[in-house]
């Protein structure tokens, strides 16, 4: 193969490789991985200035498309590394040391990945099918961002606590904009109504269009259709409020109440005050605080209206960002 050249691949997608053993530890820069660096390891892989010394028996045994690449005859090759082959990916060398350390040293399958390592996951996994890879990042991040409103009642992710974890922190800033650039780079829709509506709700309106500072200092941007996709989406979760939670702050909440008028016109106010930057009470279990006020038939009667109303938004939620319904995404086949 040339440089940059493509691998074909019978009855499968195109997919980028770079060139086979073509230049090693001569080229300046370039390092060793110091965890995945394998005595006995029968290829090289380098990524960006790093190299992997790793098994093909390995590499064969998770990945479809390494599995082909190793079956067809390639063309001679110059041995530069270790008397081995140099395999170059055309890949971020972060990515290839998160996925071959799961392939090495273990799937956690219920323990707490980085969100940079599912990242990786769903990236690799997708581009080079890693299926069982790809399928353990997708199945984590469904479980973050469910797709059933018992689901989303159930986990802490319906409140500003999230369960990813980055170090000692929860959901690091300007992941969320990662998260949703791999899931519409892998398809993965079904966690993009959950993970848009978090954004909305957690992120000033500024990010969406100036992006979120790493811890890296890098920025994390989102495309011109992704930032359409948010405000488009935002204006229409404000209006399921109007149209469903809050339903029943226009007109009257119980027929033998004549005292709470006043109460519900503060309650409006101070809602319509929150809605010009605030998306979280379509979905939100607390109700206003100001309900309080509400003597005890309407609020019971409040409560239970706006917890219907959160179910009916729940429903349509796919609907606002131009997304297949629930049930239609329950059926993703990743």
């Amino acid at each position: 193969m040339s440089d940059n050249s493509t691998f074909h691949l019978t009855k499968r997608k195109r997919v980028e490789l770079g060139e086979y053993g073509k230049e090693g530890m001569g080229a300046e820069g370039v390092k060793r991985s110091h965890a995945l660096w394998f005595d006995d390891g029968s290829v090289i892989l380098q990524a960006q200035k790093t190299q992997f010394r790793v098994h093909r028996s390995v590499l064969d045994n998770h990945s479809k498309v390494f599995q082909d690449m190793f079956t067809v005859p390639q063309p001679e090759v110059t041995v530069i590394v270790e008397g081995l082959p140099l395999v170059h990916v055309i890949d971020e060398a972060a990515d290839w040391e998160n996925v071959l350390g799961i392939i090495y040293f273990g799937l956690k399958m219920h323990g707490d990945y980085s969100v940079g390592s599912l990242i990786s996951m769903m990236r690799l996994g997708h581009k080079y099918q890693f299926d069982d890879i790809k399928s353990a990042a997708v199945r984590r991040l469904i479980k973050e961002f469910p797709g059933t409103f018992a689901d989303w009642t159930n986990e802490s992710v319906s409140d500003p606590h999230h369960v990813i974890k980055e170090g000692e922190e929860y959901f690091s800033k300007g992941y969320e904009i990662d998260l949703i650039n791999i899931a519409l780079e892998v398809q993965c829709q079904p966690i993009l109504p959950v993970l848009y509506y978090i954004f909305l709700r957690d992120r000033p309106l500024s990010e969406i269009f100036d992006g979120t500072m790493r811890k890296d200092r890098t920025l994390a941007t989102l495309s011109q259709e992704s930032q359409r996709t948010l405000i488009l989406g935002r204006d229409n979760i404000l209006r399921g409020i109007s149209t469903h939670p809050l339903k029943w702050l226009r007109g009257n909440i119980s027929d033998d109440c004549e005292n709470c008028y006043g109460q519900r016109k503060r309650i409006l106010q101070d809602i319509v005050n929150r809605l010009h930057h605030d998306v979280s009470l379509a979905l939100q279990d607390a109700p206003p605080p100001l309900i309080v006020e509400l003597c005890e038939d309407c609020l019971e009667l409040a409560e239970a209206e706006m917890a219907r109303g959160r179910r009916l938004l729940w429903n349509e939620l796919p609907s606002y960002f131009d997304l297949p319904a629930w049930d239609v995404l329950a059926n993703f086949d990743n």
